[in-house]
């Protein structure tokens, strides 16, 4: 219950036809504590729609890209009992405060739209010590403040209830001053030889990191009440120079609208 359960509401406001602004308050378990609950504002937007296939955006903004981008936190949206960490928490933070463009092409068969993006935001790092911390802080979940600046372009088409999805984007995290500790590293300097660095500067010093990620999704019906839905996430560690890929696929089966039956396997590599 404490870690799945979220409060919210969403205010809509329509100045004009072109002018617009998004808020959504926020209720939930702490992103800086495992007992603690928190209120914050998920979104919180001005737009402007200069016309029906130009919009511009300035606030906090969710990160396009997924599947689940826009309502990752309601939970009645989507069939998974959470969504799938093995794609959606390869980023540590999700949302950040900056601006959008999106362009929008009416095709005779669906929508194509193309959004850039810009941004920083503040966040936590989770990480779970089983054993004391540098022999000086007890064994447990420690939180890292980190500090992430992002920008990235977002390709979306959809037909009807058919959705494809392709971003990438360019992200560097940096530790905030009061994080200046360092994740302790497995270093082999020789064969049969090795030993946990805990120098700041090291060769696997965390507390700057640059990555790149390219992620896919696709939600497609395939006739007889069949949907079939995927995501395809690839994350490169410019510094550490390591790569993780996440992936998850769903097959759904609507039964006259009475039945729902789905399977989901994932997987990180």
């Amino acid at each position: 219950f404490r870690s799945d359960s979220v409060f919210g509401a969403q205010l809509d406001i329509r100045f004009t036809p072109e002018w617009g602004a998004t808020l959504q308050g926020r209720f939930a378990p702490a992103v800086a504590s495992d007992v603690q609950w928190d209120t914050t504002l998920a979104w919180a937007f001005i737009s402007w729609r200069p016309s029906n296939d130009w919009q511009l955006r300035a606030g906090k903004l969710r990160i396009p890209g997924y599947l689940h981008a826009e309502n990752m936190e309601v939970g009645t949206t989507f069939d998974y009992a959470r969504l799938p960490a093995e794609v959606y928490f390869l980023s540590s933070i999700v949302d950040f405060i900056g601006g959008s463009v999106v362009k929008t092409w009416a095709t005779d068969s669906g929508d194509l739209s193309l959004e850039a993006y810009w941004g920083r935001n503040n966040g936590y790092w989770r990480q779970y010590f089983r054993t004391s911390y540098l022999g000086v802080e007890p064994a447990g979940a420690y939180y890292l403040p980190l500090t992430l600046t992002i920008r990235g372009l977002a390709l979306a088409y959809r037909n009807d209830d058919d959705v494809y999805k392709l971003a990438y984007y360019m992200a560097s995290d940096t530790q905030r001053p009061s994080g200046d500790w360092v994740v302790p590293t497995l270093e082999t300097p020789a064969p049969g030889v090795s030993y946990y660095s805990v120098i700041p500067g090291g060769p696997h010093d965390t507390r700057d990191s640059r990555l790149r990620a390219l992620m896919l999704g696709a939600d497609v019906g395939i006739g007889n009440g069949y949907r079939l839905a995927g995501e395809l996430v690839q994350r490169r560690d410019l510094i550490a120079v390591e790569m993780i890929r996440g992936f998850h696929f769903l097959c759904r089966f609507c039964g006259n609208g009475d039945i729902e039956v789905s399977f989901r396997p994932a997987i990180v590599v």
